[in-house]
């Protein structure tokens, strides 16, 4: 029998540079390079980002590839479907964004590829993998734990925080279930090996072993419930995290450059929108 393989990611953080990081810095820094790469459309800003969330997790995260590959391959999937759904809508999309039109072929009528769209498609393309890097860094260097204590120290109300702590929680229990459940199917003759069956039979496989899970994981959410009504939650406003640290001089220089990374970016884009400037930089 083949070992099952889920799809789902299962990080556990390992003693890294960024995994000591207190969870308020991780996710503060997490959300300020991706407003930062949203809000450009400039390939300089948007690739140096990229090389630089490449960089962390290559040499410091250091994910398992066959944990991030179905993901991987998702997010470069979905990415060719958007860019030929953005062709076939407006094939001259991201001229207008370079201020200017140069042709490199013309199939007749309005299907005509330019130079511009190209570029234009190579930034959104960076903008996606970027995002996606970025979420791999965060997955494999956080806790449940401390998403929900970072969470609350941005500003988000720990009742909100604690949903997502008790969400991050149930995965690697409905993970290790859902990989029980497809052994399970193996022993009495179930095929389940990956060489012998399509991409849409395991697709219609895991889809039919994740569905008693999840319902059966809406009891366990009433008996957390009960439990937490019983224990005062929600009582005081605030409330205080085990695993949150004090505020150190280090991780506030952090958070400090991710908010002005995305002060100089929204500014340099107010700036060429007030000169009437092209929003994305074209060189040729």
């Amino acid at each position: 029998m083949s070992e099952p393989k889920l799809l789902l990611l299962q990080g556990k953080p390992k003693d890294t540079v960024v995994s000591r990081l207190c969870g308020r810095t991780k996710i503060a820094v997490f959300l300020c390079i991706v407003v930062a790469m949203v809000a450009t459309e400039d390939l300089r800003i948007v690739g140096s980002l990229f090389v630089l969330a490449l960089s962390i997790m290559v040499l410091i995260v250091k994910p398992p590839f066959k944990s991030i590959r179905f993901p991987l391959m998702f997010v470069i999937l979905l990415n060719l479907i958007n860019t030929t759904l953005f062709y076939l809508i407006n094939p001259a999309l991201g001229t207008s964004d370079a201020g200017s039109a140069t042709v490199l072929l013309s199939m007749g009528g309005r299907w005509i590829i330019y130079y511009e769209s190209l570029w234009y498609y190579l930034v959104r393309l960076l903008k996606f993998m970027g995002g996606f890097v970025m979420s791999i860094n965060l997955i494999f260097s956080i806790t449940s734990s401390q998403i929900a204590a970072g969470v609350n120290r941005i500003g988000v109300t720990y009742k909100i925080a604690t949903v997502f702590s008790i969400a991050f929680r149930y995965i690697p229990d409905i993970s290790r279930d859902m990989n029980d459940t497809a052994v399970a199917l193996q022993a009495r003759g179930q095929e389940m090996d990956a060489k012998h069956l399509s991409l849409f039979g395991r697709l219609r496989q895991r889809v039919l072993i994740l569905m008693p899970l999840l319902v059966n994981s809406f009891a366990r959410i009433d008996n957390i419930s009960n439990s937490l009504v019983l224990r005062g939650f929600g009582k005081n406003k605030k409330r205080s995290w085990y695993c949150e640290k004090r505020d150190d001089p280090k991780e506030l220089i952090w958070i400090g450059l991710g908010i002005a990374l995305v002060v100089f970016v929204i500014a340099y884009r107010i700036y060429l929108s007030q000169n009437h400037l092209p929003i994305m930089w074209y060189p040729y």
